[in-house]
């Protein structure tokens, strides 16, 4: 729940940070302070608008680079959130009945491509082969013997 509440904050904090960003006093746009082209600008007799300083193209990016941040904590806050619902939902779903009626005991692979198991169902224990072709119920009894090793 912690780690809930610390991601809300900080996408918050950004937010924030980002608004502030925006509020700043916006520099033109650099195609406005340029000339079209230097043929009318020698025409006329006037000289052409010089490039913008690298303090007015460095807050222009930095707007955009924390908006570019926000936007993608946003889509990750998403992402968890979407994936936290889903398992959520999930669990609750895929249950049968009040409680796990079928529990595999022991699994051993006989062969690469064929494994035995021992399942319990209720409290009958099922000894089942499986292999590419097929599954196959090999053995019932009520109790399996406990072997030492």
């Amino acid at each position: 729940m912690s780690l809930k509440k610390s991601l809300i904050s900080l996408f918050f904090l950004i937010a924030t940070v980002a608004h502030a960003a925006d509020n700043k006093q916006p520099s033109p746009p650099v195609t406005e302070r340029m000339a079209p082209s230097d043929a009318p600008a020698k025409s006329s007799g006037q000289l052409p608008t010089p490039l913008p300083s690298s303090t007015e193209v460095t807050n222009s990016y930095e707007g955009a680079f924390i908006r570019m941040l926000v936007t993608l904590l946003g889509i990750l806050f998403l992402v968890f959130a979407t994936f936290w619902i889903l398992r959520r939902l999930g669990a609750g779903r895929f249950k049968m009945g009040s409680g796990h009626l079928i529990n595999i005991l022991e699994k051993r692979p006989l062969s690469p491509k064929s494994m035995l198991y021992i399942v319990e169902i209720g409290n009958k224990k099922v000894l089942i082969a499986e292999s590419q072709v097929e599954v196959r119920a090999l053995t019932s009894c009520q109790e399996v013997p406990e072997v030492s090793e």
